[in-house]
């Protein structure tokens, strides 16, 4: 059983990461680190407060803008199916730091390659990505693209 104080705790925590690394700075790098990113993916499954889910995925999209490895540690730990399954989460800001994310890594072309190698795996990216609202045309057009090549 989690206690109230480790959820505010967890909560401050992602809540900072967050705030440093809105901006590139020093500071920020201090937190891009093969650690972080699956640290704030085990706070987003594993919390059942909204609030703590909202901020760990935030976080770990502000890092990821700055370095699309973060993110890539985190699918590599985990598998792109289980990031995939967070696509069809209720929660529209989840959806929207999760395209973000893809986009990024998308865009950083370091990582598309393997993002994409497992054609059935982007395919299935594609199918989740078309559960999410029309506001995020953009990203599905991007694996689009990326499919065609």
């Amino acid at each position: 059983m989690v206690t109230i104080e480790e959820l505010v705790v967890n909560h401050m925590a992602a809540k900072t990461i967050e705030n440093v690394c809105s901006r590139e700075s020093q500071y920020a790098q201090g937190f891009i680190t093969a650690e972080v990113g699956p640290a704030l993916w085990y706070l987003f499954t594993h919390s059942t407060v909204d609030a703590l889910r909202v901020s760990a995925i935030s976080a770990l999209c502000k890092i990821t803008r700055q370095s699309a490895g973060a993110f890539q540690s985190v699918i590599d730990k985990v598998g792109l199916p289980s990031i995939l399954s967070c696509l069809v989460s209720g929660i529209s800001r989840v959806q929207q730091h999760m395209l973000t994310m893809f986009a990024a890594m998308l865009a950083s072309g370091a990582h598309s390659h393997r993002l994409v190698q497992d054609r059935p795996a982007a395919r299935e990216a594609m199918q989740a990505m078309q559960h999410v609202k029309n506001e995020q045309n953009i990203v599905q057009r991007l694996f689009a693209l990326y499919l065609r090549q």
